[in-house]
């Protein structure tokens, strides 16, 4: 199995224009990660390559499970062989954090269970 970042590196028509799943600039030599928090405590990676590999997307939600500190949402998705998981958290009253996982595999982030919510997608879907 090929491992790397799913990616549309050229567009569709127009090849000196960004689209939504492009990068700038496009063929990068390295990539080095920039964090902080509130604007301080920046944090950075060592720099790093990757090789692309293809691009995909989410199409449907076909499960939710409340984990009582985050909700977990099965998606179907475009590429064969992917299931992936998005996963909503809530650390605190005044944020949220987002993890995705293309395989389904591997969601650590998880909040306070200061939401409340349906995840029975029958009543969701009417």
């Amino acid at each position: 199995m090929t491992q790397g970042v799913r990616h549309d590196p050229l567009g569709f028509d127009d090849l000196y224009s960004l689209g939504s799943t492009e990068r700038s600039p496009r063929e990068p030599i390295t990539y080095t990660v920039h964090a902080h928090e509130g604007g301080t405590g920046e944090v950075t990676t060592a720099p790093f390559t990757f090789h692309v590999t293809d691009r995909s997307t989410a199409a449907h939600v076909t499960g939710a499970t409340d984990n009582h500190q985050s909700v977990d949402f099965t998606l179907t998705d475009s590429a064969p062989g992917l299931s992936p998981k998005l996963r909503i958290c809530f650390p605190g009253l005044d944020c949220f954090h987002v993890q995705v996982a293309p395989g389904g595999e591997g969601l650590t982030v998880s909040g306070q269970a200061v939401y409340t919510g349906d995840t029975d997608l029958r009543r969701a879907r009417s």
